[in-house]
């Protein structure tokens, strides 16, 4: 009987032991799991939260992107914009402009203007159009009714003459500069009819200025 008792309590001993042993592999086999478990829901939290952050990043990106590519755009189109505005506000010559003319000889140091009514050729022109035809001048004023231009020129003006004989009569020249002239007209005065004093001025070259004092001087010899 007492070696049956002892045979018991060694079984259930056992039993024992093998339910503890049971037992620590099942609650090491859950901690494993409830672990593998939460360390799968921090990677996924984790992996959330940079996918949101790299999508804040991204839109702030694209919004960077937009918003420069927007500039550029609003840029070119107001510039679109001055340029259509410069060239539907461009002056043009008007038909009734007046024109004035201004030079300066420097060979006699004077200034000429004149006044006159538009060319029709310059009719309808804008400032660059008119520069461009008249490259040595230089436009002083450029307003619809009146337009302004001014060149200064290595001559004398037009009242510069000089009387000489050509072919035996007595001839009016134009005084270029001081060493050029340039016929403007052949009288009927006979330069041989002259008084000897007269022949000695008018080979020499007389030098006259205005066209009043050329006509008095031409009356002298014909009458």
């Amino acid at each position: 009987m007492a070696l049956c008792a002892e045979r018991s309590d060694g079984m259930e001993v056992k039993m024992k032991n093998i339910v503890i042993f049971c037992l620590i592999v099942v609650l090491f086999s859950v901690g494993i799991i409830l672990g593998a478990e939460l360390n799968s829901i921090s990677m996924e939290k984790e992996l959330a939260q940079e996918k949101s952050r790299l999508d804040s990043i991204q839109d702030t990106v694209i919004r960077n992107i937009q918003t420069s590519q927007n500039k550029v755009e609003d840029e070119e189109s107001s510039g679109k914009d001055e340029a259509q505005t410069v060239v539907a506000t461009k002056k043009k010559i008007s038909p009734y402009a007046t024109l004035q003319i201004e030079k300066f000889y420097k060979g006699c140091g004077h200034t000429t203007l004149d006044t006159m009514e538009v060319p029709r050729e310059l009719v309808n022109m804008t400032a660059e159009e008119l520069q461009a035809k008249y490259e040595k001048w230089e436009i002083r004023k450029f307003e619809e009714r009146e337009v302004y231009i001014y060149r200064e020129i290595d001559a004398n003006c037009s009242e510069h003459f000089v009387i000489k004989e050509d072919d035996g009569k007595v001839a009016v020249y134009n005084q270029i500069t001081d060493n050029n002239i340039q016929l403007k007209e052949e009288t009927d005065i006979d330069f041989e009819s002259l008084r000897e004093e007269d022949k000695s001025l008018i080979s020499a070259g007389v030098e006259i200025y205005g066209q009043e004092e050329l006509l008095s001087f031409i009356e002298d010899f014909e009458s």
